[in-house]
C-alpha cells in the first residue's frame, strides 16, 4: 500500500470532523510565532517583533507591543505579560505589565541552559524550565520559581536523561512538565514525581482542562520505508487518577531527504473542554508542501483528521489555543504570499452554540453544581417534557439513566443503574430523548464530572 493510501486508511477509522474554519489571515511578514490566552481569554499572538491581540470585538488582529527579544510567553494571575528565552546558554526574562517592558533581567540556573518554557501558578508564581546539559552529557530538565518578587535556586526536575518540552498548570495548581521519550511529570505537595512514560517515544505538549485533567499530544515515529518515515499522531488524558491508553489520532508521512520535519503536534482545550489537535500533515516523499491538519475530541474518541486550511504553499510549525469566547485558533508559518509569514484561522469549538432567536426553540441547559466529588447535582433548565439524564463512562458507555423532566434539580449518588459504586475517573453527563431512534440528543454540550474516592 503506497504511504498516502495507508495515510488515508488509517483516517477512515475516526468519525467526522467538527468546525468549519476561518479564511486564513496574516497576522505578521515573519517566520514564527507563538500563541498564548491572557486572564480575560482574549487570544495573543507574539511573533519575532510584536504581538498581537484578538478580543473579538474587533475585526482581525491589533498590534499590542514590541517585545525586547523573542521568546516564549505567559500570562500571569495578575495580567502580567511574561517572556523567557536562553541566549548564550543563560536564561533571561522581560515582563510587560500593559504600559512597558521591564529590564532584561537573568533567571538563576545552570551552565549550558536551553529551550526554556514558563507557566503561572495559582498562587501568582512563575515557573521556567528547561534542559541543561550536565557536565557535558545528555540534556536534563530543570526548573526555577519566582514568587513574591524572588527567585529560588534553580533544581533538576528529574535525575534523569530528559529534554523538557512544554510546561503547564492544571486546574488544581499542580505545574506538568512534558518531556522527550513520550513522559510526563507532575509537581504536588511532595514535589516532582517520578517520570511516567506513555508510549515509546516522542515529544509531550500539555494542555490542562477545568476539572484537573492534563490532555498530553506526541508524535511517534517509526521507519516505514528507506526514503520516508512516518509519525503517528497520539493523545492521552490525565483524568485525575490514570492516563488513558493512546490513542492514535492521525498519519503523517514526511521524506528524510526534504530537510522539513513536523513541529511536534500540539493540544488545546476549549470552554466546553473539547480537546483540539493540531500537526504539520504530509502525505510522504512527493508532497512537498504539507497542510496544517486538526481533529478534535468532543467525547468520547477523536474526529476524522481534517485540514484547517488547504493550500499549494509550504505550512509548518502550527500552534493552537482557545479563547473565552468559544473560539479556537490555530497559527502556522506558510509562504503562500512568496515569503514566509504568520497566518491564523479561528473555529466556533464543538458545542459552542450561536445565538437563539426568539423563533427558534431554547434547548435545555445542563449545568453541574459540582464538577469534582462523589455525589453530584445537576440542574436543568428550560423545559424538557420527557427525557433522560444519561451518566456514560470516559469510553461512552451508558452507566446510569435518570429521568428528567421541567426546571428541575436531579441528585446522582455515584452509583450505576445497578446500585454498585462507580469507580474513580471521568464521566460524562447530557439530556437525551430515549423515545427518539436514533437517540436524539437534547442538550450540548456534554458536561464532564470528575469522580474522586
Amino acid at each position: 500500500m503506497k504511504s498516502g493510501s495507508f495515510v488515508m486508511a488509517v483516517f477512515a477509522l475516526f468519525g467526522t470532523a467538527l468546525g468549519a474554519w476561518s479564511e486564513p489571515e496574516k497576522i505578521s511578514d515573519e517566520d514564527g510565532g507563538i500563541l498564548t490566552i491572557d486572564n480575560h481569554g482574549v487570544c495573543w499572538c507574539g511573533t519575532e517583533s510584536a504581538f498581537y491581540s484578538n478580543p473579538g470585538e474587533t475585526t482581525g488582529w491589533q498590534f499590542e507591543t514590541e517585545p525586547p527579544f523573542w521568546g516564549y510567553p505567559c500570562f500571569d494571575r495578575g495580567d502580567t505579560l511574561w517572556i523567557v528565552m536562553h541566549t548564550g546558554g543563560s536564561l533571561i526574562y522581560s515582563r510587560y505589565d500593559g504600559k512597558g517592558w521591564s529590564e532584561i533581567d537573568t533567571i538563576p540556573a545552570f551552565d549550558d541552559n536551553k529551550f526554556p518554557r514558563v507557566t503561572a501558578d495559582s498562587a501568582n508564581g512563575i515557573w521556567v524550565g528547561w534542559s541543561f546539559n550536565w557536565r557535558m552529557c545528555a540534556p536534563i530538565p530543570a526548573f526555577n520559581r519566582y514568587q513574591d518578587g524572588v527567585w529560588d535556586t534553580a533544581q533538576m526536575i528529574l535525575d534523569g536523561v530528559y529534554s523538557l518540552w512544554s510546561l503547564t498548570t492544571d486546574a488544581l495548581g499542580h505545574v506538568w512538565a512534558g518531556m522527550n521519550y513520550a513522559s510526563v511529570t507532575r509537581n504536588d505537595s511532595s514535589g516532582w514525581n517520578e517520570a511516567k512514560k506513555l508510549d515509546e517515544d516522542g515529544v509531550l505538549n500539555l494542555a490542562p482542562d477545568r476539572f484537573g485533567g492534563v490532555w498530553a499530544i506526541w508524535s511517534f515515529w517509526f521507519s516505514s520505508a528507506p526514503d520516508h518515515d512516518t509519525a503517528l499522531i497520539k493523545a492521552s488524558y490525565w483524568d485525575g487518577e490514570t492516563w488513558s491508553s493512546p490513542d492514535t489520532i492521525g498519519v503523517t508521512v514526511e521524506s528524510s531527504y526534504s530537510g522539513i520535519w513536523p513541529f511536534p503536534a500540539m493540544i488545546a482545550v476549549d470552554t466546553a473542554d473539547n480537546a483540539w489537535a493540531v500537526w504539520r500533515q504530509t502525505f510522504g516523499p512527493g508532497d512537498s508542501y504539507g497542510d496544517i491538519y486538526y481533529s478534535v475530541n468532543a467525547g468520547p474518541g477523536w474526529s476524522e483528521p481534517a485540514p484547517v486550511n488547504e493550500h499549494p504553499a509550504l505550512d509548518e510549525n502550527p500552534y493552537i489555543a482557545a479563547d473565552r469566547k468559544g473560539r479556537v485558533w490555530c497559527m502556522w508559518v506558510s509562504d503562500r504570499g512568496g515569503e514566509e509569514a504568520v497566518w491564523a484561522s479561528y473555529t466556533w469549538g464543538a458545542g459552542v452554540e450561536e445565538d437563539v432567536t426568539p423563533a427558534t426553540h431554547q434547548p435545555p441547559i445542563l449545568t453541574v453544581d459540582r464538577s469534582v466529588g462523589r455525589e453530584f447535582t445537576f440542574f436543568i433548565s428550560s423545559p424538557v417534557v420527557s427525557g433522560k439524564l444519561e451518566i456514560c463512562d470516559a469510553c461512552g458507555r451508558l452507566v446510569k439513566q435518570l429521568a428528567v423532566g421541567n426546571d428541575q434539580t436531579v441528585f446522582w449518588d455515584g452509583r450505576d443503574d445497578a446500585g454498585k459504586r462507580l469507580s474513580p475517573g471521568v464521566y460524562f453527563v447530557r439530556i437525551a430523548d430515549r423515545r427518539s431512534s436514533p437517540t436524539r440528543i437534547l442538550a450540548s454540550p456534554r458536561s464532564k464530572i470528575i469522580m474522586i474516592r
